[in-house]
């Protein structure tokens, strides 16, 4: 169990062994970005590291000292239960999983002794499956609750990916002719109305911020078979975006 002391220190690689293992690989400035990337794995009182990532990211440093923390979990797990979350209707698991997401704790009791196949029986089991798989990891616990968190930069890349994938295959779903059609006949409200809704049914999973409303209109135009140029210069000026209607073609 987790949240038991025993043999707590044994489950990872510790702080002081990390830094040991830098320090004799000549890495011990990589020291912050591990510990972003890869610690917080929380064992009774100890905060460990996951040693396949550890050793996986030290590797690549060796063999290139710019190399960038990587998603190593991303070949090694299904996150089929993180995507059941997401396609959950409940609004307080929605909530919930948008709090994990902007870095929050959320309190919930952690039901260790379930089988598979009640797993999906209710939302405590969700919960414990995700805190028992290394998804979550307590924050704090008191009187039977436990405070869970994403413990690091890495299972948030995971999160975030399974997020994504969610998101490209419900825009796939989307029948998305009514707003094309309002773009290429000059329909500016329409076309704003049709785009307010589904962000309203997508984005809040996301970050508010300009560089994810530009892939989410570059992502609706794309999947749907048109070109797409994004920030190129056009005479004196630079558009975020321009699409093409491939179907069209100019004689001239």
């Amino acid at each position: 169990s987790g949240s038991q002391t025993e043999y707590s220190n044994y489950f990872g690689f510790t702080e002081a062994e990390v830094w040991k293992l830098l320090q004799d690989a000549g890495l011990g400035e990589y020291a912050d970005s591990i510990r972003n990337w890869y610690n917080g794995y929380q064992f009774g009182k100890s905060s460990i590291y996951c040693p396949w990532d550890v050793l996986n990211y030290v590797r690549a440093l060796q063999n290139d000292p710019s190399a960038k923390p990587d998603n190593y979990w991303r070949n090694r797990s299904h996150n089929g239960i993180i995507r059941s979350f997401i396609e959950r209707t409940d609004l307080a698991v929605h909530d919930k999983f948008e709090r994990l997401l902007s870095g929050e704790c959320i309190q919930e009791q952690i039901l260790e002794d379930m089988t598979y196949d009640t797993i999906h029986s209710s939302e405590a089991n969700l919960w414990s499956i995700l805190y028992l798989t290394g998804y979550l990891t307590q924050s704090k616990s008191e009187e039977g609750k436990t405070y869970l968190k994403i413990p690091n930069e890495e299972i948030k890349t995971v999160f975030a990916d399974t997020v994504a994938s969610w998101f490209t295959d419900e825009v796939g779903r989307m029948d998305r002719k009514p707003l094309f059609d309002a773009f290429w006949n000059g329909n500016d409200k329409e076309a704003t109305r049709l785009i307010t809704d589904i962000l309203f049914d997508t984005i809040s999973y996301f970050d508010y911020r300009e560089d994810y409303y530009h892939a989410f209109l570059t992502g609706l135009f794309t999947g749907a078979g048109y070109a797409v140029e994004s920030n190129h210069e056009y005479g004196l000026g630079k558009p975020d975006l321009v699409v093409w209607d491939r179907k069209i073609v100019e004689l001239s």
